[in-house]
């Protein structure tokens, strides 16, 4: 399984901002010394004036920062509550900085929180002298070997996306306040310090897709350290170089561990008998290993336990029947190890369960009638590719016409529900009739495995298997849309579930934005870069709020990542891909109006259709709009607006006509 498809990697995703990151240059280059002069007010006066010096801004937002008011008023400058004049916090995040951060910062040495997140060029020569803040937003280079003594206060060091490489300093353990460590998704190299475990405040701890390597008893030290964090909730240290045997100490890390996630390492060996007395556990993940022998019996108490995945293994044995005892258990995937013998009838037990995985496996006997009791939340049901016998119950794959969401060229789109009740989602059951099939559902995949924007709807999981009747079964599951396609509500009668039955500018414009938003993410976010191919309202979807989520790509394309020009692996068609569309001449600028949907502008700040001031002020924006759809159709790809300019000119006429109804 894709780490980027796994639902529980969104909520990694959340604390992925950046924070504390710049403060890294300024520890590379000063030893911040906490001397009555530098502590006091004038102190901290001077680093904060010290690195305007060296940072311009588009915003103006700097223009604050002049003595004719105190150093703790101004914008995104925040002081303590006890000690006022300690500054504690800095946050200056989409602001278009542009520059070089001063060592100076190095001073502030009570400041828990930098978040320099989303600006422009910010040049680190102390961490990579040629390196820069560039649109990939990735920074290089080592970290200072005394980080862990510049800062004491910091809190939370949070570094992951980025370049960094070189092994983990062993000054960490000076960080006695700190409370999340991410260094997720870089090149750090080496074995993990034990010192770490001296971080009795420590509370996640995240080391996924690095290089760390582990092999010995003394290599996995780090491990049996971390027993003296009592707070800790959350350790992943998938996508490395672990290998060897887990240590026995993995039992004992925590009660308060929420997250144990190991996953797609060289990991061998058995499971820690005793991984049962981690009984805060919501999410175990051992998947992508080499680990053998059976699923430990203690697995059972576990009683907190959501997901659990195992998959990829030597796993062998039975299913424990204790497995019935995690009632909170929604997602399972024991996929490809060689489990035997018949279901456990305690599985029925799992009345959360939505998505169980148990394919390629060596299981045997019938499929246990209690299977078919959760029918209510099993949103998929993997059993291929094992020797189960009887016939399979027709439930399993029945889809109700009452739940068809809508139907399109390569299948059909349901509405389910997933996690008792409290997740509705939709499934996406390709049509294997269709000749198609094959190649829309690899695109999809394709695309889908690479992107992840708020503009985009969400995927949850999908599914490769065979139906009872022994044909090919594939199905994408994604978040549901309460408020349906963009063409119900600009092409018929629709209303949606709060009784509205228009879209006004206003919300017109907002889903204008997030749909430029998501292209320019696919364009030139995402590396390499994904062309939808079929954008229409009926691909574009509105969630409760009514904003925009664009979904099928079916007959997306991935450019190559080298020349980002020739699709990759590509199943593309011949000729004109996608939806033909329609431009009318000769109606800009003057007759806008005329060809506007009246509901636009009868619904949006108009007390009636004869108010001068709202009419010309919409007819401005219809104007505005229309050109820049011009632009972006030029009959030559090279005149055309690049994705980017239409992306920020979009939202100046989307925030210039908002100005207007304040």
């Amino acid at each position: 399984m894709d780490r980027n498809s796994s639902p529980t990697m969104l909520l990694l995703r959340i604390r992925r901002r950046l924070q504390l990151l710049l403060l890294l240059s300024a520890m590379a280059t000063t030893k911040a010394t906490a001397t009555s002069s530098s502590s006091g007010h004038a102190g901290y006066e001077r680093a904060l004036v010290a690195f305007k010096a060296k940072i311009s801004s588009q915003s103006g937002v700097l223009a604050s920062w002049n003595k004719s008011t105190s150093y703790c008023s101004w914008e995104g400058v925040t002081c303590g509550k006890r000690h006022r004049w300690r500054v504690v916090a800095l946050d200056l995040s989409f602001q278009g900085l542009a520059g070089t951060i001063s060592p100076a910062i190095g001073t502030l040495t009570f400041l828990q929180s930098l978040n320099l997140s989303f600006n422009g060029p910010i040049s680190l020569p102390a961490l990579a002298p040629s390196a820069a803040f560039r649109k990939t937003r990735c920074m290089a280079g080592r970290l200072p070997s005394d980080l862990g003594k510049s800062l004491p206060s910091i809190q939370q060091l949070a570094i992951g996306t980025n370049l960094f490489t070189g092994a983990l300093p062993r000054s960490l353990n000076n960080l006695s306040q700190l409370q999340v460590f991410d260094v997720d998704s870089n090149n750090f190299t080496g074995v993990v310090p034990t010192e770490l475990g001296r971080l009795q405040n420590l509370e996640v701890f995240m080391l996924d897709s690095n290089k760390f390597h582990a092999n010995n008893e003394r290599e996995w030290g780090f491990i049996a350290s971390l027993t003296n964090c009592s707070r800790f909730q959350k350790l992943t240290i998938g996508w490395n170089r672990f290998s060897g045997n887990l240590p026995s100490s993995l039992a004992n890390v925590s009660t308060n561990l929420q997250w144990l996630r190991i996953p797609f390492n060289q990991i061998s060996g058995a499971t820690p008998l005793d991984v049962g007395n981690l009984a805060g556990l919501e999410v175990l993940d051992f998947s992508g290993n080499l680990l053998s022998g059976v699923i430990p019996e203690s697995i059972g108490k576990l009683t907190q336990l959501k997901e659990l995945f195992l998959y990829w293994n030597n796993f062998s044995g039975v299913i424990p029947s204790s497995i019935g005892n995690l009632t909170g258990l929604w997602r399972l995937g024991a996929l490809g190890n060689s489990l035997e013998r018949p279901i456990p009838l305690s599985i029925g037990n799992l009345s959360k369960l939505t998505v169980p995985s148990l394919s390629i496996n060596k299981l045997t006997g019938f499929v246990p009638k209690e299977i078919m009791g959760l029918s209510s939340t099993l949103a998929i049901l993997g059993l291929s590719y094992n020797f189960l016998e009887g016939p399979l119950p027709l439930e399993v794959d029945r889809f109700s016409e009452a739940n068809v969401l809508g139907k399109g060229r390569y299948g059909t789109v349901y509405r389910g529900i997933l996690e008792n009740e409290a997740i509705v989602v939709a499934v996406k059951v390709f049509n294997i009739q269709h000749p198609g099939l094959y190649k829309s559902f690899q695109a999809e995949c394709e695309a889908l495995r690479r992107v992840r924007h708020r503009c985009l709807v969400k995927i949850i999981t999908c599914c490769s298997s065979i139906n009872h009747q022994g044909q090919d079964f594939r199905a994408l599951v994604f978040e549901f849309m309460v408020n349906r396609s963009l063409d119900r509500w600009i092409h018929s009668n629709f209303e949606g579930p709060n009784g509205q039955g228009a879209l006004t500018l206003s919300q017109r414009l907002d889903i204008a934005v997030d749909i430029v938003d998501a292209l320019d993410y696919l364009h030139n976010g995402c590396q390499p870069p994904v062309i939808h191919c079929d954008l229409k309202p009926s691909n574009i979807l509105l969630n409760q709020d009514l904003r925009a989520r664009i979904g099928d790509f079916g007959i997306a394309k991935v450019l190559d990542e080298s020349t980002s020009k020739h699709p990759v692996k590509s199943n593309s068609f011949i000729g004109i891909r996608g939806s033909i569309g329609y431009i009318a001449p000769g109606a800009l600028p003057d007759k806008v109006m005329e060809i506007a949907d009246s509901n636009i502008w009868l619904h949006d700040g108009a007390n009636n259709r004869n108010d001068a001031t709202h009419i010309t002020i919409t007819k401005k924006c219809l104007s505005a709009l229309s050109q820049l759809g011009v632009l972006c159709s030029k009959q030559l790809p090279i005149e055309r607006l690049s994705m980017s300019d239409a992306t920020a000119e979009m939202h100046a006429i989307r925030d210039t006509y908002f100005s207007t109804q304040q």
